[in-house]
């Protein structure tokens, strides 16, 4: 979330091209936008990068205002959960943290959230990295970004 709202010209120094296909990225807020619903879904590798939950709050709210100024519907589609342990506990406290604040500003915001976070049916969902989805959870996942995308395009 950190990278996309202010963009880069690469992801991490050193990445090979193939890691970032359409190359340098513009800031969120100076990119252009036509679409009419726009999903966020980032948040995860920032919450074990440890960035503050109060900063991602404001990440959030910052998207928000460029999405609403291109006219759009936004949609969360919220973390996957990452089982504790796997990481340290500051990291899983951290994700914790932004699971409540996406929802909080979701519900503040009146922002359609797809519920991402509460989408896991234990370790059977995980591939063996414990982070990536089973294709079976993945299209639990992809359902209910459907759905939340349907009830975006209502509002427009």
């Amino acid at each position: 979330m950190a990278d996309f709202m202010v963009g880069y010209q690469e992801p991490f120094p050193g990445a090979p091209s193939d890691m970032f296909p359409a190359g340098p990225q513009q800031a969120f807020k100076e990119a252009p936008h036509a679409s009419q619903v726009m999903v966020i879904g980032l948040g995860l590798n920032d919450s074990y990068g440890l960035l503050s939950a109060d900063d991602y709050r404001q990440q959030l709210l910052a998207a928000l205002a460029v999405i609403r100024e291109a006219g759009a519907v936004p949609v969360f589609t919220g973390l996957v959960q990452i089982p504790h342990g796997y990481y340290g506990p500051a990291q899983d406290a951290n994700l914790d943290e932004f699971h409540r604040v996406m929802r909080d500003v979701a519900m503040e915001e009146g922002v359609i959230h797809a519920d991402w976070d509460d989408e896991y049916e234990g370790e059977g969902d995980l591939q063996p990295d414990h982070i990536h989805r089973a294709q079976a959870a993945t299209d639990r996942l992809t359902a209910r970004l459907i759905a939340a995308i349907d009830e975006a395009a209502r509002r427009i």
